[in-house]
């Protein structure tokens, strides 16, 4: 097995180097640590312009459709120069909606995010803190044409600036934990919910999601009804090495 880089990758290793060398010193990241935001949106738009929100999105969607090894390459050099901000969370957001979105879905989101225009986040965790089905009891109420969700999401990862907000809920009880989970994509400005950052010792913008009789449309459902928890555990894996 031949775990050399390939000549793009280094190209796009050495660019990512140098580009935050020079954009993202170490007195850019305390500054933005400690600020409201956790990010700089003039450097985010800058990132935009070199390709890096649409590197894994296919280029009929306005991305640039390299793989899943490429991005590695990115996270690696961001990794190592401690970039602060939503990359991670738009990216790994961005993962289900690449496998399960609808051809609407893909159109309305993935040009947006290619563009930088998009932050992205995944509501999973609750207040058993746990990364399986069984702790997942946010409901999604079925009513109509739409959903109605209500409960609180925590640490979910800079929900105070993301735009849309991937929510894992439960939709059917009495079943095994794995079964009954459904996927929506919320935009975050619905009425209902309410996002506060929770103090952590890492100054990292971990938020605190309350959902209050949140309707969402069913054309918002993210993959299949009930069926959406092979879709949380694929963004678990690739979120891992992200």
């Amino acid at each position: 097995m031949d775990l050399r880089y390939t000549e793009e990758q280094e190209i796009l290793r050495q660019t990512a180097r140098d580009f935050l060398a020079t954009e993202c010193p170490k007195t850019l990241v305390r500054e933005l640590e400690q600020s409201e935001r956790g990010y700089s949106p003039e450097l985010w738009k800058k990132m935009a312009e070199l390709g890096w929100m649409g590197l894994i999105i296919p280029e009929e969607y306005e991305g640039i459709g390299y793989t899943f090894q490429d991005l590695a390459v990115l996270l690696e050099e961001m990794g190592r120069n401690i970039l602060p901000g939503p990359f991670v969370a738009t990216i790994t957001s961005t993962f289900p909606i690449l496998e399960a979105g609808t051809e609407e879905q893909k159109k309305e989101l993935l040009p947006k995010i290619a563009q930088g225009e998009l932050i992205l986040t995944t509501a999973l965790l609750e207040s058993d803190g746990v990364f399986d089905a069984s702790g997942i009891a946010v409901k999604a109420t079925p009513k109509g044409d739409d959903f109605i969700i209500n409960g609180t999401k925590l640490f979910v990862d800079v929900a105070h600036v993301a735009s849309r907000i991937i929510c894992v809920t439960r939709t059917k009880e009495g079943t095994a934990p794995e079964k009954g989970i459904t996927l929506f994509i919320v935009e975050s400005t619905t009425p209902g919910i309410s996002c506060e950052v929770m103090p952590t010792t890492a100054q990292d913008k971990l938020c605190e999601v309350r959902l209050e009789n949140v309707s969402v449309a069913r054309k918002n459902v993210l993959g299949k009804i009930d069926e959406g928890w092979p879709i949380v555990e694929m963004m678990l894996r690739k979120g891992a090495i992200a």
